[in-house]
């Protein structure tokens, strides 16, 4: 059996920050155990998934939604979005028609049965908004806006720059 060649502390690499204090691994840790919690009550609730509820939940807003708009909204790769509407379909949750124009373009609206499930649903998902923004001050849930703007903005420059470099 090879023998594996393992480091037991940190190497020092002239940082600042250690790997626990990067902004993306504390907002990535964060998100992890705020998709646990709503997995965790949506299962109770509903037996929806986390990705089917958030379809759900852009469909019950907006009415009736192509899958690209869901996607877009509702921040969420196609392909899951696509997945999660198909099992809501098959449920009987969600009915979808296809463009008549453009095939590609599908739509999708909640039928009855989905309707009832984001209606009983929402309340929940809402006052677990609630109670978590109950944890900020009003002083602090306008830094924390302040700052998700402020790191949108950042990510939106560096893709610009990007974008630009790379058609340079």
């Amino acid at each position: 059996m090879a023998k594996l060649d393992v480091i037991d502390h940190q190497p020092d690499t002239g940082s600042e920050l250690n790997f626990e204090q990067f902004l993306t691994y504390r907002i990535l840790s964060l998100t992890s155990r705020l998709n646990r919690q709503a997995v965790k009550i949506l299962d109770d609730a509903c037996g929806l998934r986390l990705p089917e509820w958030r379809c759900m939940a852009m469909i019950g807003r907006h009415g009736q939604l192509n899958l690209f708009n869901i996607s877009e909204i509702a921040g969420m790769d196609r392909a899951h979005v696509t997945r999660s509407i198909q099992s809501l379909v098959e449920r009987g949750h969600v009915l979808t028609q296809r463009d008549v124009v453009d095939r590609r373009i599908v739509s999708a609206r909640l039928t009855r049965s989905g309707r009832r499930i984001y209606e009983k649903t929402f309340p929940i998902m809402e006052q677990r908004q609630l109670q978590l923004l109950g944890a900020l001050s009003p002083a602090d849930r306008e830094a924390f806006d302040r700052i998700i703007d402020n790191l949108n903005g950042a990510l939106a420059t560096w893709e610009n720059e990007r974008a630009h470099h790379e058609t340079s």
